[in-house]
């Protein structure tokens, strides 16, 4: 927790003792100091406690040093504290580049401690500082300089710490290798290898947050939207589209999630010359504008302003399917189940019905057709499935309310004091953009009272709360803000042309409209990493392994990475939990498959099998064999535990997959190409055949990667990962990616994905 009134120290981790020194010093006559090694136990927040830290601090001490300048983290931890005003006091370790530090810290009186280990230079600098602290009214219990002994004994325990950890790693390396077949023998695994190298367990490092996330598909509109809005998602013939329509002109628009190109839907009818065949023009008529759009899960719902009217249609086949005369200008439609809620701004009601998606009829919901909300509504918003919330008002006075879903009863008006525009609830925070570009927040948990979010010169057009990012429309800039859900500190700023219009989201994929008549697809990394090969999932925990043989454990905001030696440069990475330990295996490009077994206090390699040729997806089938395939050399084969034997796989159906994947009682092949299908086979060990259990599920997409659990099968291709029951072949959803999506890892709760060209993994599906 903070201390309030504490100094905060802000240092990179990779730096000297120097900011132990400091911490360790200024507690010792009287000043609390927060050190987040020192005050961070495990199971806290730590992003938030940064943040915490930092808003409760009389005064920041930057550590700059070549390292801070390129850390991201440590910047940002600057910027926050000079955004809010804290006293800055920078400590200089090693000489920096002016043009590397804020340009606010220009003229800020420095503390030079880039001799702080030479004699009498650490105790007249450290008054310094206490000088420094005392002229900001942070005193001290009275100062006594500490003794250049002190900083020589804190020299002294880090040599000592590093003979120790160098004679640990040698002793460890030496019994590994003379005690190499007990570790087989605790395994019960035969194998080739010659000898086993153990790794001692590095601390975790906090990874670098990226500055800006990839723009990874910007298509441009201006040909037939002016001004795009209403941003929805929805299936299409043959993948997904993005529809929306332009606020001047009418028109409605739809494009291709994965390649932004447009699918011919509808256009004005005076578009002369245009003989193009448009499904929806002659069944929505030449008077049709579009105001509003919805996809409630069966049918993609458009608002006709120009005739009172909402109109469903099917997004796969284009056909009208139902209609539904208002007598009111529709502004904003939403669902819950099989009800429809239509915003009427002219009339202050909500029109609400239920649908029946087979026939298309509509009967009553609320035992009436309209409820009267008594000013004009502009937005709604579903609170999970329990209520309906509507932002309403005139002029500059405005409001919001909900209405529940049992027994439709309408609640008590809580007032905003500006007129909304936009409304957005996600789980239990419900937020509100005001006319004027204000952002409120509700807590519907608790208090209920409008909380209006300081964002220092910025209007706001639109805000999208993603569950981890709240994405922000600042028109003035113009940019995109994405804060953090828990503390809103600001993760990222995107520099934009022109002005951002609305927000759609679609699995990793977040859409803007820009006034510029574009649309921008961006995804937001959780991590970066150059070189990526690949990424295993085991024992909760994500794991990578790079090009230069890294081997790295994720987990929330730290990276713990250990270099490898081994033969040849790592290709592929699967994983296995046991009891006490996870074992990882590896293949380089030297055809030899190594096994990792990493515990809590160290990390074993050895060279397990070598092959007669490269295999492109390789598993482990429990405690029982290793499967590994190659298409293009026609490899199939598995590796036993037991006998260590490689035994190739013969079957009539059973040809090498592109791609392996396990569920823990299955094993399914999935295929590329022509055979654009996966199949679950059996294996029979006494006969080394294959067998496929049910008729194989046709896939229409080329896999890159299968992600198989008990309840779902994952499958990555370019753009998507689709969702697939495998018990009954039916596909249950689809969810956006990046183009050059390659791996997926993790399990039937949460799902990563991995983008080997920019070294992005992302998260993907949380169940």
């Amino acid at each position: 927790m903070s201390i309030p009134g504490h100094v905060f120290i802000s240092y990179r981790s990779t730096q000297s003792e120097l900011p132990f020194c400091l911490f360790h010093d200024l507690e010792e006559i009287g000043i609390a100091v927060w050190i987040d090694k020192n005050k961070i136990t495990g199971g806290e927040n730590w992003r938030k406690e940064i943040a915490t830290a930092i808003s409760g601090c009389s005064a920041f001490i930057a550590v700059l040093s070549p390292e801070y300048t390129q850390s991201d983290i440590c910047i940002k931890e600057l910027s926050r504290a000079e955004s809010l005003e804290k006293p800055v006091i920078p400590v200089v370790l090693e000489e920096v580049s002016p043009s590397k530090l804020p340009l606010t810290m220009e003229g800020v009186q420095y503390i030079d401690f880039c001799a702080w280990d030479k004699t009498n230079s650490y105790r007249e600098k450290f008054v310094d500082l206490v000088k420094a602290l005392d002229a900001l009214g942070i005193s001290s219990s009275g100062v006594q300089p500490p003794q250049l002994k002190r900083v020589r004994w804190w020299k002294l325990i880090r040599t000592l710490l590093a003979i120790t950890a160098a004679v640990v790693a040698f002793i460890a390396v030496l019994a590994s290798i003379l005690d190499s077949r007990s570790v087989r023998n605790f395994f019960s695994w035969d194998n080739e290898t010659s000898s086993t190298t153990t790794v001692p367990s590095p601390n975790i490092m906090a990874t670098p947050t990226p500055l800006s996330p990839p723009a990874t598909l910007t298509v441009p509109v201006q040909d037939f939207a002016d001004n795009p809005k209403g941003l929805v998602v929805a299936p299409s013939s043959d993948g997904m589209a993005l529809w929306g329509y332009g606020e001047a002109n009418g028109v409605l628009f739809a494009l291709d999630t994965a390649n932004g190109s447009p699918i011919d839907v509808w256009s004005p009818p005076n578009s002369e010359g245009d003989r193009r065949a448009y499904p929806l023009r002659p069944q929505l008529g030449a008077t049709f504008r579009p105001s509003a759009l919805y996809y409630d899960g069966v049918w993609l719902w458009i608002a006709d302003s120009s005739e009172n009217r909402v109109v469903a249609l099917d997004p796969k086949t284009l056909d009208l399917r139902a209609e539904w005369p208002l007598g009111g200008e529709p502004v904003a439609i939403t669902s819950l189940d099989n009800s429809l809620w239509v915003a009427l701004h002219d009339t202050g009601e909500l029109a609400v019905a239920t649908i029946d998606h087979n026939t298309g009829e509509r009967s009553l919901f609320c035992r009436q057709e309209r409820l009267v909300i008594g000013e004009a509504p502009v937005s709604l918003a579903v609170e999970g499935r329990s209520a309906i919330w509507v932002a309403y008002g005139r002029g500059e006075q405005g409001a919001v309310r909900s209405v529940s879903v049992q027994g439709c009863r309408l609640s008590e008006p809580i007032p905003l004091g500006v007129m909304p525009s936009q409304l957005v609830v996600n789980e239990n925070t419900l937020w509100a953009v005001s006319d004027a570009g204000a952002l409120f927040r509700l807590d519907l948990a608790e208090t209920r009272i409008p909380e209006e979010i300081e964002l220092d010169d910025k209007r706001v057009e639109a805000v999208l709360d993603t569950g981890e990012y709240i994405w922000v429309a600042d028109s003035k800039g113009p940019e995109l803000l994405i804060l953090n859900a828990d503390d809103l500190f600001e993760r990222l700023s995107i520099a934009l042309n022109s002005r951002p219009l609305a927000f759609a989201q679609f699995g990793a994929q977040t859409w803007i409209s820009i006034a510029d008549d574009t649309l921008t697809q961006y995804i937001v990394p959780q991590y970066i990493h150059p070189g990526l090969v690949d990424i295993a999932w085991a024992d909760d925990t994500l794991w990578l392994i790079d090009d230069q043989s890294n081997l790295c454990q994720l987990e929330g905001a730290h990276k713990q990475c250990i270099l490898l030696e081994l033969d040849g440069v790592p290709t592929l990475l699967s994983t296995a939990s046991r009891r006490d330990n996870t074992i990882l295996w590896l293949e380089t490009d030297a055809n030899i498959i190594w096994r990792v077994v990493h515990d809590m206090d160290e990390v074993r390699v050895e060279p397990a099998y070598t092959l007669d040729s490269q295999a492109t997806s390789l598993f482990e089938e429990t405690g029982t064999r290793l499967w590994i395939s190659n298409p293009s050399t026609g490899l199939l084969a598995t590796i036993d535990f037991q006998s260590g034997q490689q035994s190739n796989i013969l079957g009539l159906n059973c040809t090498p997959p592109d791609v392996l994947g396990y569920d823990g009682t299955v094993v399914w092949f999935a295929y590329r190409g022509a055979r654009q299908e996966m199949v679950p086979v059996e294996y029979n060990a006494d006969s080394e055949t294959c067998i496929e259990i049910v008729t194989p599920l046709s896939l229409e997409v080329s896999v890159s990667d299968l992600l198989a659990t008990n309840d779902v099968l994952f499958v990555a291709s370019a753009g998507t990962v689709t969702l697939v029951d495998p018990a009954e072949g039916t596909i249950l959803n689809v969810i956006g990616a990046s183009q050059s999506i390659f791996a997926l890892a993790g399990n039937s709760q949460q799902v990563w994905a991995a983008d080997r060209n920019q070294g992005y993994i992302y998260s993907i599906y949380q169940g």
